[in-house]
């Protein structure tokens, strides 16, 4: 089991709430429905963080989030956070081929940096533009299946290959 310190999570929570403002500040669009339609609830909106340069996948490609609008009457101030995992990733082999984690396994084990750039967990660039939250439970923005349907839910992408925990100064590179 992993075990994660708290002041991490504050640190890492703090960090968002700065992008969130920074993206505000450049006018990136917290909130859909500009032409007064109603809003899908379970509609999560892909942004992309390009203007932070070290915000970076694996492959050099702009890290993203997805953000799907809030509902509650208090004026949208509260935030449920998602970091999605994805395990980390080496370029040492002894280390990527440690005996006993299964190559079988989509996540959770050590592989090659250079390999992940070619997948989901290394790059977005094939990152779709919108998400569908319905039926994902604590994310869903149906109230029979969430209690925090009307909180503003955020899924920050995981494509950088160390668990959130640093920045790499330059991208990986494939070998295909």
């Amino acid at each position: 089991m992993l075990w994660v310190p708290a002041a991490f999570l504050v640190v890492a929570a703090c960090k968002l709430q700065l992008i969130f403002r920074q993206g505000q500040q450049d006018g990136l669009p917290m909130h859909e429905g500009s032409r007064g339609e109603a809003h899908d609830p379970n509609i999560a909106i892909r942004y992309e963080l390009d203007s932070h340069k070290r915000a970076k996948c694996l492959d050099g490609s702009s890290a993203t989030y997805y953000h799907a609008q809030g509902t509650d009457r208090d004026g949208g101030t509260k935030w449920l956070i998602y970091m999605q995992g994805g395990g980390w990733c080496t370029e040492v082999h002894a280390l990527a081929n440690v005996h006993g984690y299964s190559h079988a396994e989509d996540v959770g084990h050590p592989e090659l940096c250079s390999s992940r750039t070619r997948n989901y967990h290394g790059s977005s660039r094939w990152d779709r533009p919108t998400r569908n939250l319905s039926g994902k439970g604590f994310l869903s923005g149906n109230p029979g299946e969430n209690p925090l349907h009307a909180w503003h839910r955020v899924i920050v992408r995981y494509c950088d290959g160390t668990l959130f925990l640093s920045s790499s100064g330059s991208s990986s590179s494939s070998s295909s």
